[in-house]
């Protein structure tokens, strides 16, 4: 059922996104400006590590924290840096900007990201259809993640970027070339491993299967048994939820570990007894949300092949999915978002389903903007709590609200809509009731 063409000024649409847009590229201008002013965490794990393999240093030494900032405060590094939890081979990723001052070296880097970052834009729009406009405007969306990777001189603006080459290539059916490097990019960043499911070709997967295992093969060659074997361990811990130098129960990591260590064994940092003492119970809830959130997963899946459905839809899910279910996260992370967010806004905006649309965006705008609520406490703990993690649920309605809607699909998606669409399809000429 179709609502009447919406006819007010259509120039005050326009007039209201070139202005937001504004305003997005003037955040977005000063947090890549004020991020070279200063050092802040996580450029200096990717530094360091550079230096410290230029110099000869073995990488299994690496992962002991001490030993690793010291080396950093030998180099004048004043703010803490630690490897752990990265691959080995993350320490080659700075070699070329080894050899520059700290500060100097990720300015350049910024500015690398910066160049991305358009380079991005131009992308989206050849990927999707979108244009520039609508393009950068989708991008700029993640806002607070985005500005935290220049902050940080974070990696994830790279992978995004190559993620999105990865789905080119795909479509354009070069699937070697796409395989091959999404296994590049699942070695240095595991995260991107999810999308496989969306690539079930049998020449794909033998590609990516080759691929990755030539590159852990070649990490194990370069970097000796004892850098693998310690990273192994370091990995097990992190996908427990366990990072060494960190509480679980820290509110910043977001996730339903961190919230159940909360509600069933309490926070051993600031000494915040549980809501019910019962550690076995923290296990058991978080099994069974993995458990709801992963069988539903599989089942929007198999629908999906079984009626011959697009697998951009099995690429949404199985991102989405995983992000609910990770044991940890940062804000940084959640420019990956991005990649699934835009297949959903690239079908829902080309059936014409505006308020899906706009209801698929305010949920994205939360979950890569909002960390924390701004409120005093209620004085009621497990209500504060709950309010303390507003990314974690954010996130966990986009994920079902999504499979909703993909479920509610019932076979009609066979491809996408080649249709180029502009704000105009955002903002909407006609309403369609759902």
């Amino acid at each position: 059922m179709r609502i009447a063409a919406i006819q007010p000024e259509k120039k005050i649409y326009k007039y209201l996104f070139y202005l937001i847009l504004t305003v997005l590229m003037a955040y977005s201008a000063f947090s890549i400006y004020a991020s070279t002013r200063q050092m802040y965490w996580d450029f200096p794990n990717y530094y360091v590590s550079a230096n410290l393999l230029s110099q000869g240093e073995s990488v299994g030494q690496f992962y002991d924290n001490l030993w690793f900032e010291n080396k950093a405060s030998e180099m004048g590094i004043e703010h803490p840096a630690r490897f752990n939890p990265f691959p080995p081979i993350t320490s080659v990723l700075m070699l070329p900007l080894s050899g520059f001052e700290p500060l100097v070296a990720k300015r350049i880097w910024i500015a690398i990201n910066a160049l991305l970052l358009v380079l991005t834009v131009r992308l989206i729009s050849r990927l999707f259809l979108f244009d520039y406009a609508l393009s950068a405007f989708f991008l700029l969306l993640t806002g607070a993640s985005l500005a935290l990777n220049f902050r940080l001189g974070q990696y994830y603006l790279v992978i995004l970027f190559l993620l999105l080459l990865v789905y080119g290539a795909y479509k354009k059916g070069k699937l070697r070339s796409s395989a091959l490097l999404l296994s590049v990019i699942t070695v240095i960043k595991y995260f991107p491993v999810v999308f496989i499911v969306g690539f079930l070709k049998r020449k794909y997967l033998l590609y990516f299967g080759t691929g990755t295992i030539v590159l852990i093969l070649v990490q194990w060659a370069v970097f000796g048994t004892d850098a693998i074997q310690t990273y192994i361990g370091v990995l097990q811990n992190h996908l427990g939820g366990k990072i060494d130098g960190q509480e679980q129960a820290s509110v910043s990591f977001q996730s339903f570990n961190s919230f159940f260590t909360n509600v069933f064994v309490g926070n051993s940092e600031t000494g915040v007894s549980p809501i019910i003492n019962w550690p076995l119970g923290k296990m058991i809830a978080t099994l069974l949300v993995l458990f709801i959130v992963g069988g539903s997963a599989l089942y929007a899946v198999y629908q999906i092949y079984r009626d011959g459905q697009s697998p951009e839809l099995i690429m949404i899910i199985t991102a989405m999915a995983a992000m609910v279910a990770l044991p940890a996260s940062a804000s940084y992370h959640y420019v990956l978002l991005l990649f699934p967010f835009l297949l959903l806004m690239k079908w829902k905006l080309g059936q014409g389903h505006v308020v899906q649309s706009l209801l698929i965006t305010i949920l994205f705008i939360l979950v890569t903007n909002v960390l924390q609520i701004p409120i005093p406490n209620t004085g009621l703990y497990f209500l504060d709590l709950i309010l303390d993690y507003p990314r974690l649920w954010s996130m966990t309605i986009l994920y079902f609200y999504s499979l909703k809607i993909i479920l509610q699909s019932k076979g009609e998606v066979k491809r996408f809509s080649n249709q180029k669409l502009s704000y105009k399809h955002l903002l909407g000429e006609q309403l369609q009731q759902y």
